[in-house]
């Protein structure tokens, strides 16, 4: 597999001729967006990359003058796109296989072709840090050109012990895929204000002492959750409370 640098073509994105009019481009694009619209799959991180490529193939191709430089381009340098069936790919991979509690770490799935229904391993034992980042390319495979999808994301163990990041599954050309399980041997990290005591990523918690000046009375905790139901529920109803001047 290689991989190059293509100028994308939006007419295999929008599934639609390039000899197609103006017509039945639109037709393919409003088809394209409501089918890749981030709204109808909330769940599915795919999604909105996929309707930002589409809204990109549809500016460049509504415009006469835009579509004609595009056109003019030779859109690749390389082996045209796909148009048999190929042997779709999807694994997973890791920079490494040891690392410290609580630092992070990617983790990125990788696979061709059209990709849905992404779903990812529980990461037990793991903390996700956010959304995955999703990257887009093109490769050859298999003597075509087919999409490549990254979708990388950041975690940290918070546990130490041999850690296993399971399957995870996505569905190309009507067919699952499932990556291999991969396992990450997580230490145990020593507390850095307790002395000769592990981490284990709850808060600390200190006693704070606080000495009254003389003749200033300490403030229960308890007074003052009184004193400030008092205040709101005065502020709700002012007149119950608030007598006004004749």
């Amino acid at each position: 597999m290689y991989k190059f640098a293509f100028l994308k073509d939006y007419y295999h994105i929008l599934q639609v001729s390039r000899t197609a009019d103006a017509a039945a481009i639109r037709k393919a694009w409003l088809k394209r967006a409501r089918e890749c619209h981030p709204d109808h799959h909330p769940d599915d991180p795919l999604a909105e990359e996929q309707f930002k490529e589409v809204q990109e193939a549809w500016s460049v191709l509504r415009d006469p003058q835009s579509k004609a430089r595009y056109d003019f381009q030779p859109a690749f340098s390389g082996p045209p796109p796909a148009t048999h069936p190929v042997k779709h790919y999807f694994y997973c991979t890791c920079r490494t296989s040891a690392i410290r509690c609580f630092e992070e770490m990617e983790v990125t799935f990788t696979f061709s072709g059209n990709g849905r229904v992404f779903r990812k391993p529980p990461f037990s034992g793991f903390h996700i840090t956010g959304s995955p980042f999703v990257a887009i390319s093109y490769v050859i495979h298999e003597g075509m050109q087919v999409k490549e999808t990254r979708l990388t994301y950041v975690i940290a163990p918070i546990v130490a012990c041999r850690l296993t990041i399971g399957a995870a599954s996505i569905m190309v050309d009507d067919k699952i895929l499932y990556t291999e399980p991969i396992v990450i041997d997580a230490a145990a990290v020593p507390c850095f204000f307790i002395k000769d005591t592990i981490a284990n990523g709850k808060p600390m918690r200190f006693t704070l002492h606080y000495e009254f000046p003389d003749g200033e009375e300490p403030l229960r905790i308890s007074e003052l959750k009184k004193i400030m139901s008092f205040l709101f529920h005065a502020l709700k109803q002012p007149h119950s409370f608030i007598k006004s001047e004749p």
